[in-house]
């Protein structure tokens, strides 16, 4: 069924949102509710292809299998190979087309963007437009490579008698900028250092075997431009904790607040909780008060 779903999901989507899922990459500005409108849809074939795929990968192996067994049965005569031909060689070749159409889209969209969305269209004004640059690409295959030497940790295991090889990335994935209703203009900003490890090691079985991890340290920083005719800068200045930097800015008309906190993750298809990003602008609001 989700197979199925998945195809007519595709199908229905719109040039815009297909070509997003081809590229993985958009710029531009728009309402949060006209965002949503081009997302949605996007996600829930998201959604139907990632629960389609254990099935969709037992399928193309029985295919496979078929194709391949039918291969020597056909050839002992004439009649039964053109049969081949006409009957299972279209089959597999469909199956294949299908399976080039099926692009995966990052859960970022659907467990990310998409939440956030959902609050910002509640917190601004319906015709409010809302700045979003969004890059979904691969963070490890995108050109993000900036350094390839062994850290610390990775020089002991080195010495220890594993062979390790690193590399690390850093990904800007998310851009974002819009007005509140409040008046107060928000910038947000994410990206992730990833460092990718390969570790070969001679297990006491005598097998040499490789293991790769992948350690996401995902950075988010939260920018508000409190106007000083509605906020009250608090007079306790804002004490940083441990993975967090707040830094505040006054001028004639606003005070700016930075807000600045890593969030560590293993995983390259799960991304840091919205609700660590929404601790971190509320944690900007607690440092002023409505004047």
């Amino acid at each position: 069924m989700s197979l199925l779903k998945t195809f007519q999901t595709y199908q229905s989507l719109n040039t815009d949102q297909k070509v997003f899922i081809k590229e993985k990459i958009i710029e531009g500005t728009a309402t949060p509710e006209q965002w949503l409108t081009l997302f949605r849809k996007v996600g829930e074939y998201d959604r139907y292809r990632d629960a389609s795929s254990s099935k969709f990968g037992g399928i193309g192996c029985g295919c496979g299998l078929i194709a391949f067994i039918g291969f020597f049965f056909s050839i002992a005569t004439v009649y039964s190979f053109l049969l081949y031909l006409l009957i299972l060689v279209p089959f597999v070749i469909l199956f294949i087309l299908i399976a080039r159409r099926r692009l995966d889209m990052r859960n970022h969209l659907r467990q990310f963007i998409i939440p956030l969305l959902a609050v910002l269209r509640e917190e601004m004004s319906p015709q409010e437009p809302f700045y979003l640059r969004l890059d979904l690409r691969d963070g490890t295959t995108v050109g993000t490579n900036y350094s390839n030497q062994l850290s610390a940790s990775g020089q002991r295991l080195q010495r220890s008698g594993s062979k390790v090889t690193e590399a690390f990335y850093a990904h800007y994935w998310l851009l974002a900028k819009g007005t509140l209703a409040d008046g107060t203009r928000l910038e947000i900003q994410l990206f992730d250092r990833i460092r990718k490890r390969s570790e070969g090691k001679r297990r006491t079985s005598g097998k040499y075997k490789t293991k790769t991890k992948h350690k996401i340290k995902t950075r988010l920083e939260a920018m508000l431009h409190f106007k000083k005719s509605r906020y009250v800068l608090n007079k306790e200045q804002a004490i940083s904790q441990s993975g967090e930097k707040v830094e505040i800015k006054a001028n004639d008309s606003r005070t700016v607040i930075k807000v600045r906190r890593n969030v560590v993750g293993t995983d390259l298809l799960t991304p840091v909780g919205v609700d660590k990003l929404f601790d971190t602008i509320a944690r900007a609001y607690r440092q002023v008060t409505p004047g």
